[in-house]
């Protein structure tokens, strides 16, 4: 029996992308490994989730796509964005994909080396917890790769983007989450 892989349209920032270092990113790595999903990459880097909507408000959603992985949030920080506002993002892209019967799941952002955006992003996966635990799957995979790996090797150079070790334990760390919502879907 032939297994067929449900497709999962992935929109974010560099992290969806795999900023340095596509080839190794965790997405690639991760559909290496599943037997239940194959996460297709829409990342692009620099991305805020107002372009996250707009992104995937235009692009054509092919009909074996069965759900949407959304994973952004440093950039809109970076950029001072009002957390209001990125919560009214994700709310227009949530139901974007309601309307389209996709269900979605949100990766909370990753920590990084600079402890005041810490504080910001901590706010920020708060909130997003607050807002879409009963609208969305949410997963934060900093205390999966922290239990599991540590997190000396996690930051790459720039001290915000994974090391190629890194994006390694992203995807080893979304596995069974994401498996498991792949059996669901």
């Amino acid at each position: 029996m032939i297994l067929i892989k449900k497709q999962v349209a992935c929109f974010g920032d560099s992290i969806i992308y795999g900023f340095p270092y596509v080839d190794s990113s965790w997405l690639k790595t991760f559909n290496q490994n599943s037997t239940q999903l194959h996460l297709l990459n829409y990342g692009v880097c620099g991305f805020t989730y107002n372009d996250v909507l707009e992104k995937i408000q235009t692009t054509y959603l092919a009909p074996e796509i069965k759900a949407i992985l959304l994973m952004a949030g440093l950039n809109d920080l970076l950029e001072g964005r009002p957390l209001k506002y990125i919560i009214d993002d994700l709310k227009k892209i949530v139901l974007f994909c309601q309307t389209k019967n996709l269900p979605t799941y949100i990766i909370l952002p990753l920590l990084t080396k600079d402890q005041a955006l810490n504080l910001k992003i901590n706010d920020l996966k708060v909130k997003l917890c607050e807002e879409f635990v009963s609208t969305s799957k949410v997963l934060d995979l900093y205390p999966i790769i922290i239990d599991n790996f540590g997190i000396d090797n996690l930051l790459g150079w720039d001290g915000i983007h994974p090391s190629v070790i890194g994006y390694e334990q992203i995807a080893l760390s979304a596995f069974t989450p994401l498996e498991e919502w792949g059996r669901q879907l």
